[in-house]
């Protein structure tokens, strides 16, 4: 009876977690949602591009500075009771990528001025590239704990941490452009509100007796095993950098901030379909795992199919709609300076989203207990992204930049389904390829009926731009429940077949 309870607890415990990632993950999207226009509006095309090169930057020092520290972490501090070893490996840890941060930091401190004169090209800008230094320390010490938190179950509160974190900085840099502030105040005010919560999620794991902040720390050793261990970690981090950030920092050497930030724009606006995909990826996995485990292939095969069914049901309207509306969008939320042609945003969303469609074999490759596939296809992967990049940026601009965003993911999908068949799955075990196909069909459709009445329409207001996405998404489900006999159950049966 008792273990009974234990665990129903534990399943209870399970559900509110993902309950709470879910919703840290809405409040975060919505938090992007209206940051985008705040600071595509104030900063313009020259600013968002300054500051769009800002996370590049600091992208490629992030996995640097953390040392792929995470994997080490959970692996050797989840499920343990002695706050004094939990208390060792933090302060340990934290110390070391702290340091490794401030390291880093100090050298783009100093390198500013070389950084900007590459990248940006910006007169205002080494003041802020510097400003940058201290960004990256925050985020590392943020990483750090986000893996502590996640280590010992803590989900739930780092969730509302991040809730809060996103409010506070809406809200934060609305103030700011209230006065007049410019991307300088803004990064100030992203610092503040990073660090104090750092400082609070440090305060609330030594309150419920995580840690003690009076602590020997771990043994040298054990601290350069955890290194050793966590270099693959970090390649794969620089490589998936190169491969989602690279190209901004190949346009702003050949082109100019106002480049990165349209193409930055864009690409902030095509990153929905990844965000869409957030809730089925997640609960996906570990049932895969599961069925793995038992080695019950069907009903394994069955998952893949599901969830990738049940994404590609919203996630291809998307990819269309998106397309279709994007200079509205990109009009309407920014300016008239951050719009680019239709098929060139089609062209990165393509990209970004075969990539949510290879998530069913990357995951697949993982339960195989081969995660060297992964990093050596996202290494090559991110070397062809480069080459790319290096020799069409200078020729077609940042259509080149977004013909090598799609070849690259291309590329990737194509490798790591060649090792999905290798283990003796067939692709349509995988991916229902008829069903695929027909929702294809009427997406495509729904983009047909967009674009006529596109055309109807030349007031870009924000009501317009609701009226049509509530008809697409009307003449969309209207068309997929024709495709069924306008039998609901028919639909549901079709997904999870």
């Amino acid at each position: 009876m008792l273990a009974a309870v234990k665990t129903r607890l534990v399943r209870n415990q399970s559900v509110i977690n993902v309950g709470f990632r879910f919703l840290a993950q809405i409040v975060a999207q919505v938090g992007n949602f209206l940051l985008f226009p705040l600071l595509a509006r104030n900063l313009g095309t020259e600013g968002f591009g300054v500051q769009t090169q800002l996370n590049a930057i600091n992208g490629v020092l992030l996995p640097i500075a953390t040392l792929g520290l995470g994997f080490s972490v959970v692996r050797l501090i989840a499920g343990k009771d002695d706050v004094g070893y939990i208390s060792a490996r933090f302060l340990s840890t934290l110390l070391l990528a702290t340091s490794v941060a401030c390291a880093l930091g100090a050298g783009v401190f100093v390198a500013a001025p070389i950084l900007n004169d590459l990248f940006i090209k910006v007169e205002w800008a080494t003041s802020v590239i510097r400003l940058s230094a201290v960004m990256l320390v925050v985020m590392t010490v943020e990483r750090v704990l986000k893996d502590y938190y996640r280590a010992r179950m803590r989900i739930v509160a780092y969730s509302v941490f991040e809730m809060v974190q996103t409010a506070l900085l809406v809200v934060g840099i609305v103030l700011v452009f209230q006065a007049d502030g410019g991307l300088w105040e803004v990064l100030v005010v992203w610092i503040g509100i990073k660090a104090g919560l750092m400082v609070a999620l440090v305060a609330y794991f030594r309150w419920l007796g995580e840690i003690r902040l009076r602590s020997a720390l771990m043994p040298w050793a054990e601290l350069l095993e955890m290194v050793r261990f966590g270099i693959p970690v970090v390649t794969m981090g620089l490589s998936m950098w190169v491969i989602g950030l690279g190209d901004r920092a190949v346009i702003g050497y050949y082109m100019d901030a106002s480049s990165v930030g349209v193409y930055g724009s864009a690409y902030t606006l095509a990153g929905l379909l990844g965000a869409l995909a957030t809730a089925f990826w997640g609960p996906m996995y570990p049932l895969m795992a599961k069925h793995k485990n038992n080695g019950d292939v069907p009903r394994l095969m069955g998952v893949c199919r599901r969830y990738t069914n049940a994404y590609l049901v919203i996630g291809l309207p998307a990819l269309v709609g998106l397309t279709v509306l994007s200079a509205q969008i990109l009009r309407i939320l920014g300016s008239a300076d951050f719009v680019i042609h239709p098929a060139l945003f089609g062209l990165i969303a393509l990209g970004l989203f075969s990539d949510q469609v290879s998530a069913t074999p990357y995951y697949l490759i993982y339960l195989h207990n081969e995660p060297q596939v992964i990093r050596n296809v996202t290494v090559f992967t991110a070397l062809v992204n480069m080459v790319l990049n290096v020799i069409m940026v200078p020729r077609l601009g940042i259509w080149g930049s977004a013909l090598a965003t799609l070849i690259t993911y291309g590329a990737q999908d194509i490798l790591l389904a060649r090792r999905v068949v290798f283990y003796g799955y067939r692709l349509r075990d995988v991916y229902s390829l008829q069903k695929i196909g027909k929702l294809t069909a009427v997406a495509l459709a729904m983009g047909g009926v967009l674009l006529l009445l596109q055309n109807q329409f030349v007031n870009d207001s924000l009501g317009v731009l609701l009226l049509l996405v509530v008809v697409g998404g009307g003449v969309y489900g209207v068309m997929l429940m024709a495709l069924n006999r306008f039998q609901f159950n028919n639909l549901l049966q079709a997904l999870t077949e």
